[in-house]
């Protein structure tokens, strides 16, 4: 497949820079260049300058607009992980997503999204903003999991499995993932089917259209008809 691109999603805050740069530490020297691309709208971080100092990564900035994600800076032949701004609505930034990769010149490899414990277990008015960025994601890193127990973690994650989700639940240890590369594999395991081509999408029973995601569908007057909370607002509660 070409170069691919993998989105990394969760809020602000959550270790998703820390989770990169375990995923990629040992890969970068082996296989092909990665490329992370971060929002300018991050805060700073110690890994600004860990993830760079790695062989064979290369780092970009991009300012991100709401609902947006960055040109075509995504450099062919290497593997892109684009960051998305934490602090901003992520089905925005997914719906963009499909636009870059064409544009880029990219097929999409993953899109992973971390979900922190503590965080969720201060605030379980996030469960419908985990909810959205699990829908679109293949890959689900469970953070800090031993700060909350096996209880709270296995009902998050049964949460999601008794609906059949999917996709692969990696329950990280002291920020580490078990299998690397497994997580970076492109088999794509999301339940939406959004990126799908549309030839392997399941006719309507009345073959003239396509489904919408749910996510995705907007009301006549623009609005998203699903709508999820606004993670700025939380995060702001600290």
């Amino acid at each position: 497949m070409e170069s691919p691109a993998y989105l990394i999603l969760g809020a602000t805050h959550t270790g998703r820079r820390a989770a990169v740069f375990d995923l990629i530490k040992d890969l970068a020297s082996e296989s092909d260049p990665f490329q992370v691309a971060l929002s300018k709208r991050e805060p700073p971080s110690e890994y600004d300058e860990r993830i760079p100092a790695l062989e064979g990564v290369e780092s970009i900035c991009f300012e991100t607009d709401p609902g947006s994600l960055p040109p075509t800076e995504l450099r062919s032949g290497s593997a892109s992980i684009i960051i998305a701004a934490g602090a901003m609505n992520p089905v925005d930034q997914v719906e963009s997503l499909k636009d870059l990769l064409v544009r880029a010149g990219k097929e999409l490899g993953r899109i992973i999204t971390v979900a922190n414990c503590p965080m969720l277990n201060r605030h379980p008015s996030l469960l419908p903003y985990y909810d959205a960025c699990i829908h679109f994601s293949d890959v689900v890193l469970i953070n800090e999991p031993e700060s909350v127990g096996k209880p709270f973690v296995n009902d998050f994650i049964q949460r999601y499995k008794n609906d059949y989700y999917p996709c692969l639940f990696e329950r990280m240890k002291r920020g580490k993932a078990k299998n690397p590369s497994l997580i970076l594999e492109t088999q794509a395991r999301r339940i939406s089917l959004y990126f799908d081509p549309e030839e392997d999408l399941p006719e309507e029973e009345d073959h003239e259209t396509i489904p919408v995601d749910p996510y995705l569908d907007r009301l006549p007057n623009g609005t998203r008809r699903k709508t999820i909370p606004d993670i700025a607002k939380i995060l702001a509660e600290g």
